[in-house]
């Protein structure tokens, strides 16, 4: 089976890796999909619930209960579902000053650090001879704003939002006692969610099977996919294929050669989709051909 590649948008062009018989590969994007999809609607306000106990949340324990840095790393806990773990530049387990948790931030497969958001993530801002400033990003926009959550900004304030222009997130002013300091960005330490894909839909065009289905991934990196086609527990010859598509799109797959398929059977059609941490996700449907 020939393997083809077509676009309709340069930016979510798909690259295809055709196994000895590859299925056709048609990727294009849909406009308005990737900011308001797959950010405005998923970043919904939240209450600032956090992890404030002391068994929780190492900043409590140890009687910062009212600072930026308990504050943030209890939040994030409490949106993602995961400690954050710091290690210092001796490879020593730390609790950093709000300044330093960007830089000893460890990453896993679902952490990561970035100079780019996503919502969930710690913010850290260096502040030169201070400790720095952290919050949390709630919800981002598409002209680079977010909503923060944090504490203790103003000082000795709870926790609270607020939103902060793409520009305030890099460079963040505060003024004190008619003094006016400034605050640096050191950079996102984000949540690598799985991921998303949207419902699989099948359709029978003439002899040609068709597979729809959106690609979502917060971060935006090319995703890896990988689709074929099951009987039972066994793949039909020629119906997989590989590829690399831009995420925040719609993906549809196409077999032109459906001569391995048996009229009137039913067949189950799987999708796999790796991010570029190697984090996974699957989706699959069943169809009568």
């Amino acid at each position: 089976m020939k393997t083809e590649t077509e676009t309709k948008q340069a930016a979510a062009q798909a690259t295809v890796n055709p196994p000895r018989r590859a299925l056709r590969f048609f990727a294009s994007a849909v406009a308005g999909i990737a900011l308001t999809f797959a950010f405005a609607n998923a970043a919904s306000a939240q209450s600032l619930n956090w992890d404030n106990t002391r068994t929780g949340n190492q900043y409590v324990a140890a009687g910062f209960g009212n600072s930026c840095t308990a504050f943030a790393f209890g939040r994030y806990k409490q949106v993602n579902g995961e400690a954050l773990r710091f290690v210092n530049q001796q490879g020593k387990a730390v609790w950093p000053d709000a300044g330093l948790m960007f830089d000893y931030a460890v990453q896993t497969p679902t952490t990561y650090r970035d100079s780019v958001p996503v919502r969930g993530a710690l913010i850290s801002w260096k502040k030169p001879g201070a400790e720095g400033h952290t919050a949390t990003i709630e919800r981002l926009y598409s002209d680079g704003a977010a909503d923060i959550a944090e504490q203790n900004w103003p000082k000795y304030s709870g926790p609270n939002s607020k939103t902060l222009t793409a520009s305030q997130l890099q460079r963040r002013s505060s003024t004190v006692n008619g003094q006016t300091s400034y605050y640096t960005l050191a950079g996102y330490v984000c949540p690598n969610r799985p991921t998303a894909l949207g419902t699989l839909y099948t359709a029978k065009i003439n002899s040609t099977l068709q597979l729809n289905v959106a690609v979502l991934d917060e971060d935006r990196r090319p995703v890896n996919i990988l689709v074929g086609i099951f009987d039972g527990g066994s793949v039909v010859p020629g119906t997989t294929g590989s590829g690399t598509i831009n995420p925040n799109s719609a993906l549809t797959v196409r077999w032109s050669n459906t001569s391995q398929l048996r009229s009137r059977r039913t067949y189950t059609a799987y999708l796999w989709a790796t991010d570029f941490r190697g984090l996974r996700s699957s989706k699959s449907t069943t169809f009568t051909w």
